[in-house]
């Protein structure tokens, strides 16, 4: 099942942003499919253009359970972020498919005998290997931790982040508390899984993840960039990587986005798109969007006072 379908990601979201309200998973049928999505009041869900879905990238249809009655199953008109399938990459860009999708690259794992298979024909391990010389030789021999404990080190990993969203003018999730909680519950319900890579006590990268039915989920990664020529990222993912295949994950999933290191490493690609008739409320929050991108593609001025606000959110955010 998909992690974000989990009934104690709902926990979390529910805790997060609707501490006061009656937030459950709920099935929805749509074109013939069933989706488990979280709900107000299970009949009004919350999709991925809601404030409180912003670290959900998409929902997958569930097998219908044999006990099921109609009474059970809302109806819903509109999925944003729905999975339509996997496909290889190759079949991805060669841009044959029927419709236009947006990508979710992930690795297949049971293709592989071992993880040598895997590894031997990517440029970006011979890379990867010089940059962990450079680092053993001048700062020292690293550690990686799969599963790293310490509270501080999510902390860190998210300060890490907002300080990127706002160097790159990208609005800072951060800046606000409730997605904050949502990865504090998470954490407290044992769904998060945070991995760090570091020399001694000293981070370079962490990754905030999700573990959940043999599938890892790629989500929050950040590096202290003051060590960035030796490329911490880089080389926690290929720790992360080898480690989910050693523990016989069925998959590694890179999530939402096109990003070109992803296809170094990427052997499928998940087809995201919307399912169904986006409402008008909908259209107008993606119309309001494209124009505040094309304000700021003709006045990139005002990506500096943007980024000061975002810079006192954050500042605030991590004083309360």
């Amino acid at each position: 099942m998909n992690v974000y379908s989990n009934d104690l990601f709902c926990e979390a979201v529910k805790s997060a942003y609707f501490p006061d309200r009656e937030v459950e998973n709920t099935l929805f049928e749509l074109q013939g499919q069933l989706w488990k999505l979280p709900a107000i009041n299970s009949t009004k869900a919350i999709v991925t253009d809601s404030f409180a879905s912003k670290f959900i990238d998409f929902y997958e249809p569930v097998n219908q359970p044999q006990t099921l009655t109609h009474a059970e199953v809302k109806k819903i008109k509109w999925i944003p972020h729905a999975a339509h399938g996997l496909v290889s990459t190759n079949q991805w860009f060669d841009r044959q498919l029927s419709q236009i999708y947006e990508p979710s690259p992930t690795i297949i794992w049971h293709n592989f005998k071992s993880w040598d298979e895997y590894i031997c024909d990517r440029n970006v391990n011979r890379y990867a290997r010089r940059r962990r010389r450079r680092l053993e030789k001048e700062i020292g021999s690293p550690t990686f931790l799969f599963d790293d404990p310490r509270p501080e080190t999510m902390e860190i990993c998210m300060q890490w982040k907002s300080k990127q969203y706002i160097k790159s003018g990208i609005v800072d999730l951060f800046a606000h508390t409730q997605h904050i909680r949502l990865l504090q519950e998470l954490a407290n319900n044992k769904l998060l899984l945070v991995s760090s890579f570091g020399v001694g006590d000293r981070l370079l990268a962490v990754h905030i993840g999700m573990l959940n039915s043999g599938r890892l989920y790629y989500w929050v990664p950040a590096y202290d960039p003051t060590y960035s020529q030796y490329a911490p990222g880089k080389l926690l993912l290929l720790s992360l990587l080898e480690e989910s295949f050693n523990r016989n994950h069925q998959e590694f999933d890179f999530l939402i986005g096109g990003e070109s290191y992803k296809w170094d490493y990427a052997t499928h690609v998940r087809l995201i798109s919307d399912i169904g008739s986006r409402p008008l409320s909908a259209k107008i929050n993606r119309f309001i969007e494209a124009q505040r991108r094309s304000i700021l593609t003709h006045f990139p001025q005002l990506k500096g006072s943007l980024k000061n606000i975002r810079q006192h959110k954050y500042l605030n955010s991590w004083r309360k």
